[in-house]
């Protein structure tokens, strides 16, 4: 997911109740949203066709209330397919909360929090992990559960990277390093031949 697919969402996608474009170009301003630390922890469920994220997110006006519980849909293109909150604004599909949790994961995939905490947890055994964010607001925590059949795919990916570009290029390296001379041009080795060969007896 990047930014295209939150905008293309936000203001271009169709609604759901109805033929029209949604338009919402003042929910691209969720931003401040997710920046001030009003997203709560984010979970997940896979379907057969797309990712489910849920959390919860502070009012922006009234940020003792009680929090609005927000859910989007999203493909594994990063197209968002749907989503909804239980605020005034959140039934027409596109509020500034639904663009809040979308900057939140656009995030965690632009910084790589995703692979590299899937890949961490597989090397770990590792059921979830949680990423915690500070904000002069307060602490969140994003909790990330392991995803089995992601961390098949990118150990395939990376298993066969190793053996096209890395492990070719290590033996290559190796095999040089055996036969090149020293920093100074010298073979050592061809001298201490040459060294045996005109010693002296032994007295």
């Amino acid at each position: 997911m990047d930014y295209s697919d939150i905008y293309h969402y936000l203001v271009e996608s169709p609604s759901l109740y109805t033929s029209e474009t949604m338009k919402n170009k003042r929910s691209l301003e969720a931003h401040k949203f997710f920046v001030s630390g009003w997203v709560q922890a984010v979970l997940h469920i896979k379907t057969d066709k797309c990712f489910v994220f849920k959390s919860s997110v502070k009012p922006s006006w009234r940020v003792t209330n009680k929090p609005h519980n927000t859910w989007v849909a999203v493909e594994n293109s990063g197209k968002v397919r749907a989503a909804h909150c239980d605020c005034m604004a959140g039934l027409g599909e596109s509020c500034s909360h639904v663009g809040a949790v979308l900057y939140k994961l656009e995030a965690s995939v632009r910084l790589g929090i995703t692979t590299t905490v899937q890949l961490q947890m597989f090397v770990c055994a590792a059921q979830y992990a949680d990423f915690v964010t500070w904000t002069p607001q307060q602490t969140t925590i994003f909790r990330i559960i392991k995803d089995d059949a992601f961390i098949h795919g990118m150990v395939d990916v990376i298993s066969r990277f190793w053996a096209k570009h890395i492990h070719p290029r290590l033996m290559t390296t190796m095999l040089q390093s055996e036969t090149e001379p020293d920093s100074e041009g010298v073979d050592h080795q061809g001298c201490e031949s040459d060294l045996s060969a005109h010693q002296s007896p032994a007295l």
